[in-house]
């Protein structure tokens, strides 16, 4: 998955869908892997906005006649600020990611008396690694055997013989036929599988895998889904459609940019937002 800067208004469309879905597969996922036991959690804003106050008042880059070139920053204060430290902290990792280099941070204190502030960070809250999860190495039949619809998609990305895809998206539909409680359901992961697909290059196989399913369906009951193959391909554009729209009205990406990502003529774009 690329990433995506805020600033640039990049969007990944898999995002949506991963998102959606981390509460059902995420948390156990990484229960199971790390070792850990989550008694409850609470999704919390991930948009951190910064203001002009973060912006630093000295930033050097220091040479030293025997030793590698650092970043010198100076900050001045002319008051006691209880938050100095996690504004610093803030600083080192908005500088870090820029320059990439080693960072010394000087407070010069204009006010009277001591500075008393706290200044170094406890153990716990410093960043020095991070853990990976990685799908890919995760084994394929403990996914599918899941009763998560949510986790059993996942397994299309899993670890499985890539030389014979079909026979691991025919089990992930047979699966999601289990357990999905509707039609709308079985209809939206399958949707969601689709897109996922693209990930490893099994947009045709996961087509012919969708029209095989399609024929043990009722289609004159739930009225979800045409006989084989277009009707995964109209259940998709739908969904493309509604995402597009989405994109539009949220100002995410510009028309030309929705377009080039979901490899639409810009005219349809336009028109779809003209009936939004």
């Amino acid at each position: 998955m690329s990433e995506k800067y805020q600033g640039d208004k990049k969007y990944n469309v898999y995002d949506r869908i991963f998102k959606e879905n981390a509460e059902s597969i995420f948390i156990p996922l990484i229960e199971s892997s790390f070792g850990l036991s989550v008694s409850s959690y609470q999704q919390l804003p991930t948009k951190i906005s910064r203001t002009v106050e973060r912006e630093m008042d000295l930033l050097y880059k220091v040479t030293f006649t025997d030793g590698p070139p650092i970043l010198l920053h100076i900050e001045f204060q002319t008051k006691r600020d209880r938050q100095m430290l996690y504004r610093m902290a803030e600083y080192h990792g908005l500088a870090l990611r820029k320059y990439q280099m080693p960072i010394r941070h000087i407070v010069i204190f204009l006010g009277e008396g001591q500075f008393n502030v706290n200044r170094v960070l406890s153990a716990d809250e410093i960043f020095s690694s991070y853990d990976v999860l990685n799908i890919s190495e995760l084994k394929v039949e403990q996914l599918i055997q899941s009763k998560t619809p949510e986790m059993i998609i996942l397994a299309l990305l899993a670890d499985f013989d890539r030389g014979k895809p079909e026979l691991v998206l025919a089990a992930i539909i047979r699966r999601l036929k289990a357990v999905c409680q509707s039609p709308a359901e079985l209809s939206k992961f399958v949707t969601q599988l689709t897109f996922l697909s693209r990930l490893r290059n099994l947009e045709l196989q996961i087509s012919k895998s969708i029209n095989k399913m399609s024929l043990g369906i009722n289609v004159e009951e739930d009225g979800l889904y045409l006989k084989g193959l277009q009707t995964g391909r109209e259940e998709l554009a739908h969904q493309r459609d509604k995402w597009v729209k989405s994109f539009l009205s949220e100002g995410i990406l510009t028309e030309q940019q929705i377009a080039d990502h979901f490899d639409l003529p810009l005219e349809y774009v336009r028109n779809l937002r003209s009936n939004t």
